[in-house]
């Protein structure tokens, strides 16, 4: 019996690999892994999984074989050590975030003489193998041009929140999720999220990190400078600060989510930074924010264009922000319920420009 050990307790996992686990006649998952040993042993108890642990490397010598189910930044870094220990490793897609992280894995496998697989699954399922049969067996006569439609809607119960991050002069490149300030990525392949670039003094660092509470998302965004701010840094800040205080002091039941929006754009507008405003150019976007519930997004758009009229109980999340190119972006984003009189700020980290010490 082939003893398989999975690390990273995530949706993935819990979804697709353990129940898969339960179907082999050949191998079983004896092993999990996971920083939130919580999780890990919920799920081996709900799997029958013999060994659970907050520490991936006590499993190395208790399986013959891993599943890497981890944050992308991870996958190359925790396959090395396996495949170097001459564990057999299937790596959840992307296999590395470089090419020279996928280059390395690849040498590393040949020379422990060893497996590494990517978890391009698709091609082993009855259907692809199937369309596979048709047209290699000419089935339907010369192949002379094809339409592909594959997936399905996400909705995958998230196991925890999610971030983006990104720092200095990086701010100010729109990449990756719309407008957001979202980070450039590692690479092409993974275009948002922490790039590779070193954080340096003086840098501007913008967080946009959400959690959940039962099943319901809240979404919350907030500046950082490494060191002293700069003048600019504060005043760009300040506007930003100010174009969310107009917002929320306007939000209440029967307000047009138009006017919202426009209450922060005024203030922008005033300073002088309406061009930078939700991002610049051929990125800008007439936009505020959004609601938010069981999904991170939600109707209402909050933007000049928008019908709706707020209600009491909805929920919406305001991200004024400046994004200006080759210099950075300040964001400020909460999370507030609209109340009977007005609303109720539901975040509750510092609404500031926050100064980081070097440690």
């Amino acid at each position: 019996m082939i003893r398989l050990g999975i690390v990273g307790c995530g949706a993935v996992a819990e979804i697709c690999h353990l129940p898969a686990g339960q179907l082999g006649r050949e191998f079983r998952i004896s092993a999990l892994a996971d920083t939130n040993i919580s999780r890990a042993t919920t799920l081996g108890e709900q799997y029958s999984v013999d060994y659970c642990t907050d520490d991936y490397h006590q499993i190395m010598k208790k399986i013959d074989g891993a599943i890497i189910a981890l944050p992308h930044y991870l996958h190359a870094q925790v396959a090395l050590e396996f495949l170097n220990q001459g564990v057999p490793v299937l790596v959840e897609k992307p296999l590395a975030l470089t090419l020279a992280e996928a280059e390395k894995l690849v040498e590393t496998a040949g020379s422990a003489a060893t497996l590494l697989q990517a978890g391009y699954m698709y091609r082993f399922c009855r259907g692809a193998r199937l369309v596979r049969q048709a047209i290699d067996e000419g089935w339907l006569g010369a192949l002379r041009s094809f339409s592909l439609e594959s997936g399905y809607l996400y909705n995958w119960p998230a196991a925890s929140g999610f971030n983006f991050v990104t720092t200095g002069s990086n701010a100010g490149i729109v990449s990756g999720y719309w407008i957001a300030s979202t980070g450039t990525g590692p690479s092409a392949a993974l275009p948002y999220g922490p790039s590779l670039r070193k954080v340096r003094v003086g840098d501007l660092v913008c967080i946009d990190h959400g959690t959940m509470y039962r099943g319901y998302h809240s979404d919350e965004g907030r500046t950082f400078v490494v060191g002293k701010a700069r003048d600019k840094q504060k005043k760009l800040f300040d506007v930003v600060r100010r174009a969310q205080d107009a917002a929320i002091a306007l939000v209440g039941p029967g307000v047009p989510a138009a006017e919202v929006y426009r209450a922060a754009w005024r203030v922008a507008k005033d300073a002088g930074y309406e061009e930078y405003f939700m991002a610049y150019g051929q990125y800008g976007v007439e936009y505020l924010g959004h609601g938010l519930g069981l999904e991170i997004d939600e109707p209402p758009l909050v933007g000049p264009r928008t019908t709706t009229l707020l209600q009491e109980g909805m929920t919406l999340a305001l991200e004024p922000k400046l994004i200006i190119p080759g210099w950075g972006a300040v964001d400020l984003e909460d999370t507030l319920v609209v109340t009977g009189d007005g609303c109720e700020v539901l975040t509750q980290g510092k609404r500031e420009l926050v100064e980081v010490k070097r440690g």
